[in-house]
């Protein structure tokens, strides 16, 4: 990840580690965070949300022991399927990677709560 960051080229990483229903932000992992912290880089938190009409999102999140190719089929059969990506307003600079962890956590996790208000809303 250095030798790409240090090319200039952004990167999209999921700093859970892994797949989730969507019902709750978990910890990030500092150490994925630690390339971007020793070269000073200026990282962006981001959330993204799904919704389609009739079902609940975990219904749409591919995670546990789902096997990936029935819930790709699945996913694809449904109609008017929505995902909605909310970026941080602010770009941050780190000096340690736990800090980092812990302060994009909290902002991923304020906009995925108001993303599921929103869509709570809607319906």
């Amino acid at each position: 990840m250095v030798s790409v960051l240090e090319a200039g080229v952004p990167i999209l990483l999921f700093p859970e580690g892994t797949s989730t229903d969507g019902a709750e932000v978990l910890r990030f992992h500092p150490t994925l965070l630690e390339p971007a912290v020793q070269l000073n880089q200026e990282i962006t938190a981001a959330a993204i949300g799904y919704r389609a009409p009739g079902v609940e999102e975990r219904d749409l999140c591919w995670f546990g022991e789902d096997p990936f190719l029935p819930h790709l089929l699945r996913t694809l059969a449904r109609t008017r399927i929505a995902a909605e990506v909310e970026f941080f307003p602010d770009r941050m600079s780190y000096t340690g990677r736990k800090i980092a962890a812990l302060e994009l956590r909290e902002q991923v996790d304020a906009m995925r709560k108001r993303m599921k208000r929103q869509s709570a809303q809607a319906r």
